[in-house]
């Protein structure tokens, strides 16, 4: 299989792997809490899987996960802090960065945004690349790609659990919540959506489908925009 990862490619592979397919992907989002049971890098684990599945069918190269975001959950009662950097920081790293992978000749920045709240940051970012270099340049949400309800956007329930299960399952450890019946106390576990309910009805198979539609219509999405089409998230 042909390499994909920046960080792995001799100068002579990132060559070939450009000149084959030249989108670059990045994978953003916070490390942050997500309940007692999932990993504190899930939701860019998530995207960074994504746009590696994306770039094994369509080729390109993806660049490093980077781990920042405006603002991320917390127990503050924990001494777990979260990536939060607040949208200045938080835009200077990102407008660094796509400025870098710019000037490395790609003609695509495919983005994908793994967090909620700062998408406009991110569009801001790819609008002033777009200006600067004349290129095209991508910004998404998983959650944009999905379809018939698989994938909602939650924040450590079922759907967010599932997406993980598939992933990397040995990062999951359901235990660790609340045993049924009893409650999710949000304001401890702080699970966003908690229905479908983690801990009964999350699955790796959920996961799995889920992953395939978004992985999918992410794919078509980069295929017709180095085709020079023009492209969007697919329809409900």
């Amino acid at each position: 299989m042909a390499k994909f990862k920046w960080e792995e490619m001799r100068p002579d592979e990132f060559v070939a792997a450009r000149t084959a397919a030249p989108v670059a992907y990045v994978a953003i989002g916070p490390l942050e809490w997500h309940s007692l049971h999932l990993p504190l890098g899930t939701d860019t684990l998530k995207a960074y899987h994504y746009v590696c599945a994306v770039a094994e069918r369509v080729g390109g190269v993806v660049y490093p996960p980077l781990y920042c975001a405006i603002n991320a959950a917390n127990r503050h009662d924990l001494p777990l802090t979260s990536t939060a950097f607040g949208p200045e920081l938080f835009g200077q790293i990102i407008d660094a960065v796509l400025d870098f992978i710019a000037t490395n000749g790609f003609k695509l920045i495919f983005i994908l945004n793994g967090h909620g709240g700062q998408l406009w940051r991110v569009q801001q970012a790819a609008e002033a690349i777009r200006e600067k270099y004349g290129i095209t340049v991508y910004p998404t949400q998983d959650d944009m790609h999905s379809r018939d309800g698989l994938y909602t956007g939650d924040h450590a329930g079922g759907e967010e659990t599932s997406a993980m299960l598939h992933i990397a399952q040995d990062l999951v450890d359901l235990s660790k919540l609340p045993s049924v019946p009893g409650p999710l106390d949000n304001d401890k576990l702080i699970i966003h959506s908690p229905k479908p309910d983690p801990r009964t009805q999350s699955s790796a198979d959920y996961g799995r489908d889920s992953a395939e539609v978004i992985i999918e219509d992410m794919a078509r999405v980069v295929t017709d925009l180095l085709a020079g089409k023009d492209a969007a998230p697919q329809e409900e």
